[in-house]
């Protein structure tokens, strides 16, 4: 017999919140890595585009006040990167290490996620993930 796990809202909430937010991180992440793909030039629409990322917003405080207000005034223009101002803000995302701050980031939302499902279901049915640590279960979000 199947017995019914509830859930309350403020529970589902909180979980697509964090699910929502660790798959935009992993959406930005991959598009910088190269492996989302990108414009038929090769270059990253995000950055091309000046999209606000957290990627972007990491990498400011690394750039010259001059190149910041640069991009400020590009972005408020709604003018994209040329190649060169592209390839001067991944050089600065690789060489001040911006990509591990945001696999720190979606590391804290995963245990969030994991958290949350962890304390509101722990009574229901588990389930074993293959993503997770060897012996670490997570109770099903679903029957």
């Amino acid at each position: 017999a199947h017995e019914s796990v509830t859930i309350a809202e403020d529970t589902i909430t909180h979980l697509t919140q964090h699910l929502g937010i660790l798959f935009q991180l992993y959406d930005d992440m991959i598009e910088i890595t190269g492996e989302k793909k990108r414009t038929q030039n090769g270059r990253c629409s995000d950055l091309m585009r000046l999209k606000i990322t957290p990627i972007l917003l990491a990498t400011l405080p690394h750039l010259s006040p001059a190149f910041r207000q640069h991009l400020l005034d590009k972005w408020r223009s709604f003018t994209p990167l040329t190649e060169q101002e592209e390839h001067t803000l991944l050089t600065m995302i690789h060489t001040k290490h911006i990509l591990r701050q945001i696999r720190t980031m979606m590391t804290k939302e995963a245990e969030q996620v994991y958290a949350i499902a962890d304390e509101r279901l722990s009574s229901g049915p588990t389930i074993v993930t293959s993503n997770r640590p060897a012996g670490r279960v997570m109770p099903a979000l679903l029957k």
